[in-house]
């Protein structure tokens, strides 16, 4: 994605919990600047969902 000189990354996911938390995690520590749609991710519960979307904050600093 450097080569092609892409520095922003919009993330959607079908579950935060298991697919996006852990790309947003891995794009953070790569430095990309990133968009998490948070709309367009599903999480099995409201739980789930509020746990892993404050864990991907805390990640993007």
């Amino acid at each position: 994605m450097r080569d092609a000189r892409i520095g922003v990354v919009a993330i959607t996911g079908v579950v935060l919990e298991f697919g996006t938390e852990p790309t947003v995690r891995h794009a953070a520590d790569l430095s990309y600047v990133l968009v998490l749609i948070q709309y367009a991710c599903y999480s099995f519960s409201k739980q789930n969902r509020e746990r892993s979307l404050k864990n991907q904050k805390s990640s993007l600093g």
